[in-house]
């Protein structure tokens, strides 16, 4: 996979749709057991939380669309401030995971900035071990998450 084009664009209001997908696909794996309309309520709720926190958190942020050979595969989420960047998402879906998409996507933010943190749930090993391999230290660990950065703070 890693032969193929990657390439990133931004996200505009008409791939609200896609952008929804993604999230669903990305959180549907955490919920072994629930199915049908209690998962789709379930992922609604998530969702709207979530847009609700970034919205709130990190309101200069901003998704692209990561593209597989034109095709979306994914996306990530990013707020810049001045030269550090703050990962806010980033979701493969399911089906195009493991080819080392995820850490395409992880060294294009990186390119974009001196230093890049994020918050990632502490039991969340496969994305730890991604951050990691790109650098990532645990900077503090609060409520059953860390947080992490590559550099130090200016």
């Amino acid at each position: 996979m890693l032969t193929d084009t990657i390439g990133f664009r931004a996200a505009t209001p008409d791939d609200a749709a896609l952008v929804r997908a993604i999230f669903d696909d990305a959180k549907r794996s955490e919920f072994p057991g629930i199915d049908g309309p209690a998962l789709d309520q379930l992922l609604d709720l998530q969702f709207r939380a979530a847009s609700a926190e970034r919205a709130s958190r990190h309101p200069g942020a901003v998704t692209s669309l990561v593209l597989l050979d034109s095709e979306v595969v994914g996306s990530i989420t990013a707020d810049h401030t001045g030269r550090d960047a703050h990962l806010v998402d980033l979701a493969i879906l399911s089906q195009h995971r493991g080819g080392g998409l995820g850490s395409r996507a992880l060294s294009w933010l990186a390119a974009s900035a001196d230093r890049v943190t994020l918050t990632v749930w502490a039991l969340n090993d496969g994305a730890i071990r991604l951050y990691r391999r790109h650098g990532f230290t645990t900077v503090s660990e609060q409520g059953g998450y860390l947080a992490m950065s590559t550099g130090a703070a200016r």
